[in-house]
This record gives structure tokens, C-alpha cells and sequence, in this order.
């Protein structure tokens, strides 16, 4: 079981202004793609990460948290062992398709997750005091990202390479 809580703020104006100058990009650039997005991930879903999504939606269970979220596309993977997906993004352009998205898998599906979806940034996370049994990325992990698990008390017990040093299955646990 994994806390999540509110980060600290940084005292250093300019790693601030540098983190929001970065943020208002990544949410411009995945707005302005987002009714492409799934047309484009169509082929390297196909070759290798289709089966790594699936991996990662099967070994999740009870509340999730996945983070980056995007056009939902991992909405229809989760197994019965999910009860909830919270969901987040920057993209309110992603957040639209993965909310048509999950209305579609209410009328299709009999696995009766409740899908809860969010505007955030994972570096504000607005979760105060809840928990999550599993949180799923689908975006890269990069050495800082294992750095800072490792700062939030979780002990890595996966670190195992999918594609080159690229995309990683990482399990963390307190």
C-alpha cells in the first residue's frame, strides 16, 4: 500500500518558474496531439508495448492511482482486481478521450470499476491523506523517478527493462 501525499514546495523561485514553464509545454504539446494520440501509438502497441500496458494494467489491484493517464487507453486492460482507477493528467485534450472512453466501458463492460478522472500534475498531487494500493505509469521511468521513490520510503523490489533503459517495470513497496 502506497501514501500519497502532498509534496513539499520549493523554496527556489527559479525551480519553480522552470517546473511551470515545463508544465504549461507538456500540457500544450498533449493537448494539441491528443485526437491523433492513439492513432499514433497504434503500431508500437502492436510491436512490444501493447503487452508491457497489458502487464502493467494485470498486476494493479484494489485502488489505483495512474499517473499520466492520457487518453485512458489502459482503461479496458484492469483486471477484476481493481476496484477504482484515479486517474490524472495534465491534458484536459487526453482527459476528454479517456472520459469518452470510460463511459464506453460502463455500457461494454462487467467489471464494474469506478473510473475517477483528474486535471493534476504528478508534481502536486492533490490526494491529501488518501492511499492507493498500485500506481501505474505508463510514461518512462527515469533515474530521478527511482531516486524519488526511494525518498518516499518505498523499497524497489522490480526494477526489470522492458525496452533498452527506456521503459522499465518498476514495483515499489513500503
Amino acid at each position: 500500500m502506497v501514501l500519497i501525499s502532498k509534496p513539499q514546495q520549493s523554496n527556489n523561485k527559479n525551480d519553480s518558474t522552470s517546473k511551470d514553464r515545463a508544465t504549461k509545454k507538456t500540457r500544450s504539446i498533449y493537448n494539441r496531439i491528443a485526437s491523433v494520440y492513439d492513432i499514433t501509438r497504434s503500431i508500437p502497441d502492436l510491436l512490444l508495448l501493447g503487452k508491457w500496458r497489458k502487464r502493467l494494467a494485470e498486476e494493479a489491484e484494489g485502488r489505483v492511482l495512474e499517473v499520466g493517464i492520457g487518453t485512458g487507453r489502459n482503461l479496458s486492460l484492469y483486471t477484476e482486481k481493481v476496484d477504482e482507477v484515479h486517474g490524472i493528467d495534465l491534458s484536459p485534450g487526453m482527459l476528454e478521450k479517456a472520459r469518452n472512453r470510460a463511459k464506453n466501458l460502463e455500457v461494454s463492460d462487467s467489471k464494474n470499476i469506478k473510473v475517477n478522472l483528474s486535471e493534476m500534475d504528478v508534481q502536486n498531487l492533490e490526494f491529501s491523506g488518501e492511499h492507493f494500493d498500485t500506481i501505474v505509469s505508463g510514461s518512462e521511468i527515469s533515474r530521478k523517478t527511482l531516486k524519488n521513490l526511494e525518498k518516499a520510503d518505498l523499497k524497489i523490489v522490480k526494477n526489470e527493462n522492458v525496452l533498452l533503459d527506456v521503459i522499465k517495470f518498476v514495483e515499489a513497496k513500503r
